[in-house]
């Protein structure tokens, strides 16, 4: 019975390899074209620190099932070779990502979004957990990719936008459970995650001027961010998704955004 719900899961969900639940997303075939051998690796290994694949899923509670691998955590333990070449491939297509943006007119700004270790509270023991280990990897390092991607935008001169200082405040204020900002499945912003950091990042466009428009027009978009930012999970979400997403487990879409104005 266990094994044909989990053939079932994996069937439904899409992804490529029974041994790796993320590695839907690394054999996504609408990608162009990729580099094989020890260039294709280290693309992979972009691959998950840009897109933030690599999060602590709560499998136990959402599927039943879990996936230990510690391998999909090699980004926060001690560099190799191939994860040297993955931070180089970044750095060099941050650069030409900023220089194309600069010719067509535009500022480049990355929000860095937090994964579900850096937010959750226990995040070591939930970690733990997934790998069905006692004692977490040797050299592991929870802070390793985001000071590691800080240090290649500041050298591109490229601002970021950091979100999880807020969400852990905001997670503490309204005592919200988990999987807190995403979803149990996946690991993806739940609705209530991309509410927030949207409204997060037009602050810091607005305060830092980077949009142009009337001073009075500026003003009330501004107070309107505040409140968005003060709203409570129950106000944003509607009860009714809250209860989806954080009690049922399943969201199919009702949420209050849209009657915010």
């Amino acid at each position: 019975m266990r094994a044909r719900r989990t053939q079932k899961i994996w069937r439904t969900t899409g992804w490529a390899n029974r041994l790796d639940a993320h590695s839907w997303h690394r054999n996504d075939d609408r990608r162009p074209t990729r580099p094989g051998g020890r260039v294709q690796d280290g693309y992979n290994r972009v691959q998950e620190i840009v897109s933030g694949t690599q999060r602590a899923y709560d499998y136990y509670q959402s599927f039943g099932i879990s996936v230990p691998n510690v391998n999909n955590y090699r980004v926060y333990r001690p560099e190799d070779e191939t994860l040297r070449d993955a931070w180089k491939i970044t750095d060099f297509y941050l650069a030409k990502l900023k220089h194309e943006v600069e010719n067509n007119g535009g500022k480049l700004v990355i929000a860095f979004i937090p994964e579900y270790l850096r937010i959750a509270p226990d995040w070591e023991r939930v970690l733990k957990e997934y790998l069905e280990r006692e004692e977490l990897p040797e050299g592991f390092d929870l802070d390793q990719p985001l000071r590691k991607f800080s240090q290649i935008a500041a050298a591109n001169d490229v601002p970021i936008i950091q979100l999880d200082d807020f969400f852990r405040k905001y997670r503490h204020k309204f005592e919200l459970p988990a999987p807190y900002f995403y979803y149990r499945c996946d690991g993806h912003l739940n609705p209530l995650g991309h509410f927030l950091a949207a409204n997060l990042v037009a602050r810091y466009l607005l305060d830092r001027g980077d949009i142009l428009m009337n001073k009075d027009i500026l003003q009330v978009i501004q107070s309107k961010v505040e409140r968005n930012l003060q709203l409570s999970p129950q106000e944003i979400l509607s009860h009714d998704g809250y209860d989806q997403i954080y009690k049922a487990g399943r969201f199919n879409g009702r949420t209050s955004i849209q009657n915010l104005r």
